[in-house]
């Protein structure tokens, strides 16, 4: 009878043991898909983070993008020693969430080059080109070549209804053009609200096989100083020119409740620009794509936000923190007289005639 039992009880054991493995077989392999949705450049070593506090739905991370966060770098590598004593005092360079304010002076950037390049990512640069835009892009691909993550991996993935008005310009080892085709639009903000469509359906077509970050950039604006891998993080974004020195009461957040993108007064961390932004390419795959859905649902309610993309972009980030937030210098403008507190301006927006450039005349 104790030997039956115990055949029994062994049987039993490599059934579910098999059916077990069969499961674990699904999970990693037929259902890699979902792992891919998620997360890059690891497909297959997810854990649970958390919670959206926008959606609700369940965050979850790669464990092996902790090699995106390494800190190591090569030995016998000569730099100046940092201080706990000296540094920037005329700014804040720490969020109230502990999150890095860069600014010059802030970093060592023979130090955090050594670090990210050991990591060898692949960086994507989207820019959209569309209309009388494209006389743009030579100055922008240029000044990115002499400034952009020199000696980093990158692509620029030009979206514009014109491909022969993409000029041939020359590109350093590992970094290289792909065009993408989108249509033409009839008002400027139809061309602003598509950026987050086109970039959505890219980003899952092709992007995401080819880039461990992204950046979300416009196109008329030049490079003009060093912007190197300090600006890389999961999620980094940048405090807009006009209103990185006022009170939240006075930021161009969304004020009408009916849109999605709606801010009370007394809410609200900084103002930031949807010129440029960045970060892990599945964190900004997550960011564009909520920032197309919501002015989806606004279009279905015949609104539309103030600001367009960049209401719905200050909105995620008032409640999913950026990892890093990058100072003014990372987008001025040409507009603008340079204040003291900006040392260096890395990439400045052109001064344009917007009634000319825009395809509605700038309305």
């Amino acid at each position: 009878m104790l030997h039956h039992i115990s055949i029994n009880q062994l049987l039993g054991t490599f059934i579910l043991l098999s059916v077990s493995l069969g499961v674990i077989y699904f999970f990693f392999n037929g259902g890699e898909t979902m792992y891919e949705r998620f997360c890059q450049p690891c497909q297959d070593n997810m854990e649970l983070e958390g919670t959206d506090l926008l959606t609700g739905e369940q965050v979850k991370e790669c464990n092996d993008n902790k090699l995106w966060r390494d800190l190591t770098m090569q030995q016998g590598l000569n730099y100046d020693q940092p201080s706990v004593m000296k540094g920037r005092t005329d700014v804040n360079s720490v969020t109230n969430w502990n999150a890095p304010l860069v600014w010059e002076g802030t970093f060592d950037p023979v130090v955090i080059d050594a670090i990210y390049k050991k990591m060898d990512p692949r960086v994507a640069v989207v820019v959209f080109a569309v209309g009388k835009y494209t006389r743009f892009l030579k100055a922008f691909l240029e000044s990115g070549e002499k400034f952009f993550l020199v000696d980093f991996r990158v692509t620029y993935y030009i979206f514009t209804d014109n491909e022969t008005d993409v000029p041939p310009v020359k590109m350093g080892a590992g970094r290289r053009i792909s065009v993408v085709t989108v249509p033409s639009a009839n008002r400027w903000q139809d061309v602003v609200l598509g950026r987050m469509k086109w970039a959505t359906i890219t980003i899952d077509k092709q992007i995401r096989n080819e880039a461990d970050y992204l950046f979300m950039m416009d196109i008329d604006s030049v490079f003009r100083y060093r912007f190197g891998a300090e600006s890389l993080s999961q999620l980094s974004a940048v405090l807009h020119r006009g209103y990185y020195k006022t009170t939240r009461n006075h930021f161009p957040y969304e004020r009408r409740r009916e849109s999605t993108a709606y801010i009370p007064y007394e809410e609200g961390d900084y103002y930031y620009t949807a010129a440029v932004w960045g970060g892990y390419l599945e964190d900004m795959y997550k960011l564009v794509k909520y920032c197309y859905e919501q002015s989806q649902v606004d279009a279905e309610n015949h609104i539309e936000a103030v600001w367009q993309e960049e209401s719905h972009l200050n909105k995620y980030l008032l409640y999913n923190k950026p990892t890093k937030v990058l100072s003014s210098e990372y987008l001025w403008a040409d507009y603008d007289q340079i204040p003291a507190d900006i040392k260096v301006v890395r990439i400045s927006q052109l001064v344009k005639n917007y009634a000319e450039v825009r395809p509605n005349g700038g309305h």
